[in-house]
């Protein structure tokens, strides 16, 4: 049982009451005061549950609860039942309440499982695209092997059965990022896929393949072999001066250069695994220069909120408006399954509190430019970075740009 000093129980307890505390320390509040008794937890519990959360923060909300007493859990788990049984506002409503469900105890770990497996087997087709259909089916397959590793078999057979694109080398590169993020003996066949369509692609997709290597678990350097050092010869790393140069242009476009990043890494990196380093950040930056990003990221303000209408419903809300822009929607569909429920859960984090993140250059008095980078744990988790501008006239935020990677 944690103990606490009364300033610090009355600071934790205004920062969970007060809605403008970003999500995650709120969350952290109520699991900090639900560790010194059971009195706390009725005050967390109410709270929290009294208040209206995105699905996409619910597993967050289940693990701050989860050592809270039974009662308290099961109210939670009520909560989750409605969402985790049929779609709600967003797509990915049901696998975020299913998610959350196990968070909250090994108890709730079969009624989970349950209803990813309802979702896998019937997302409402009707309701979309086939390809989005089975986006949701895999990435409801990747939970399922995260929540129970031993059914991680069932899971690849899901993502090994549909496709998520018309285009065959888009459609297994996302089948090998899916299979990946199940793990174990399916990192390997992922990697297995990945080399063999690196030998039949063009060299302009091969960039793509070689990124998604360098991000895998396995660390697999497609580089040529170089030769040995002599005896006791220690070679230093091969600096790519273009590299730098490239890096910290990105400066002009306010965005992250990761120069500094770059600078680390390659300070630890064996001479002969430089030129893959190099690569992954080449592709950052091919990315982040490419025409349609340069226009996404020095977007006209009029342009932005001309979007934003166009996408905003009639009458609002209290909450802000999330949209996405034309060249930005092109982006999330190139997402795997991981980075897919990432940028859905900043998403609605953004609904509840739009000026997150870091200040870009503001581009206009009406506006407010800002730069969210999230880093997954876990080897083979590449970094996501959002780009959002919010326009306080109209309550509402355009993500205008998504970058992935290194």
């Amino acid at each position: 049982m944690e103990r606490l000093t009364g300033r610090e129980l009355l600071a934790l307890r205004r920062a969970l009451r007060d809605p403008a505390t970003p999500g995650l320390e709120r969350w952290e509040a109520a699991r900090r005061l639900g560790a010194t008794g059971e009195a706390q937890q009725e005050f967390a519990a109410s709270v929290v549950l009294g208040s209206d959360f995105p699905m996409s923060v619910a597993s967050h909300i289940a693990e701050a609860l989860s050592g809270f007493a039974p009662r308290y859990r099961e109210q939670l788990a009520d909560r989750l039942r409605g969402p985790a049984a049929m779609p709600g506002e967003f797509d990915e409503d049901r696998i975020w309440a299913a998610q959350a469900l196990a968070a909250l105890g090994p108890e709730y770990r079969d009624e989970a499982v349950a209803a990813l497996r309802a979702t896998i087997a019937d997302p409402l087709p009707g309701r979309w695209q086939r390809c989005r259909v089975a986006q949701l089916r895999w990435m409801a397959a990747v939970t399922l092997a995260e929540i129970d590793p031993s059914l991680r078999e069932e899971a690849a057979e899901t993502i090994r059965r549909d496709d998520i694109s018309n285009d065959g080398w888009e459609n297994e590169l996302a089948r090998a990022n899916h299979l990946r993020d199940i793990g174990g003996e399916y990192a390997e066949e992922a990697t297995r896929m990945l080399l063999e369509l690196r030998a039949e692609v063009d060299e302009e997709f091969r960039h793509d393949v070689d990124e998604a290597l360098g991000d895998s678990a396995d660390g697999i350097d497609c580089a040529p072999p170089q030769e040995a050092p002599a005896a006791g010869e220690t070679v230093p790393p091969e600096v790519p001066p273009e590299v730098r140069s490239a890096l910290a242009g990105l400066a002009q476009l306010g965005i992250p250069t990761k120069l500094d990043e770059f600078e680390t890494a390659l300070a630890t990196t064996p001479p002969d695994q430089v030129e893959a380093l190099a690569a992954q950040y080449r592709a950052y930056v091919r990315h982040a220069t490419a025409p349609e990003a340069v226009a996404a990221l020095t977007m006209p303000v009029d342009v932005s909120a001309a979007q934003l209408r166009r996408k905003m419903p009639e009458g609002g809300g209290t909450r802000a408006f999330v949209g996405y822009s034309v060249q930005a929607e092109q982006q999330l569909r190139e997402l795997n399954a991981d980075e897919s429920r990432t940028a859905s859960a900043i998403h609605r984090e953004l609904e509840w509190w739009p000026q997150l993140g870091l200040h870009r250059p503001n581009r206009d008095d009406r506006t407010e430019d800002y730069v969210l980078e999230f880093c997954p744990a876990g080897a083979g988790r590449r970094r996501l970075t959002m780009v959002n501008r919010f326009h306080p006239e109209l309550n509402a935020v355009l993500v205008t740009w998504l970058l992935i990677g290194p």
